[in-house]
């Protein structure tokens, strides 16, 4: 076999276990499902005063989401006829990332208290970009940070409005720019019965 055609063998390979891996992960429609609750999150935060409101719509716009985008992986793993690790680096990442905002928010109070879970949220995007070779989920991990320290320096009232809305708008940009590259992209390319990918 020719040097040329190994390199080109391999760059194949390759090719194919970032399509599945990315086919195993659909990380636009988590993008989108969190960025709308986080956009609902600043119009509640932004016009409900009372504490309760806000609370209920945490817990159960969380528990929504979350049903939300379980179901979404497993019907894709089920059509792509493929099934991921329970327990692989996005998942570890996702994790860690709400361990680390509920930490930031436990132990920080204030204006910053209101704005450095948005840091914690802003690294585990950058991780989930660099581990699954995604540069739009990077992007949008600096752009949280971006977002974050922008808030934090210019200081405008009610902050965690602002950081909710930023991190939505920013998770829902990045659903929509993944979601049209997965298209262009061809979408899913296993099969059913082809077996585990990436």
């Amino acid at each position: 076999m020719q040097r040329n055609d190994v390199e080109q063998t391999l760059s194949e390979v390759e090719r194919v276990r970032r399509s599945t891996r990315r086919a195993l992960n659909p990380i636009w429609y988590s993008n989108l499902v969190v960025g709308v609750f986080f956009l609902g999150a600043a119009l509640v935060s932004g016009v409900v005063t009372e504490g309760g409101v806000a609370l209920a719509y945490w817990v159960i716009g969380g528990v929504f989401g979350l049903g939300l985008i379980i179901r979404y992986y497993v019907q894709t793993e089920h059509a792509v006829g493929a099934e991921s690790r329970s327990w692989d680096a996005p998942a570890a990442i996702g994790l860690a990332i709400v361990a680390a905002v509920v930490g930031v928010n436990l132990l920080t109070e204030g204006e910053l208290g209101t704005i450095a879970p948005l840091y914690p949220a802003a690294a585990g995007t950058l991780a989930l970009g660099l581990v699954l070779r995604d540069p739009i989920e990077a992007a949008a991990g600096l752009a949280i940070a971006v977002i974050a320290t922008s808030i934090l320096v210019i200081g405008p009232g009610e902050p965690w409005v602002w950081g909710n809305l930023g991190l939505g708008v920013t998770l829902v940009v990045a659903g929509v720019l993944g979601r049209t590259r997965g298209q262009e992209s061809g979408g899913a390319v296993l099969t059913r019965g082809s077996g585990a990918g990436a």
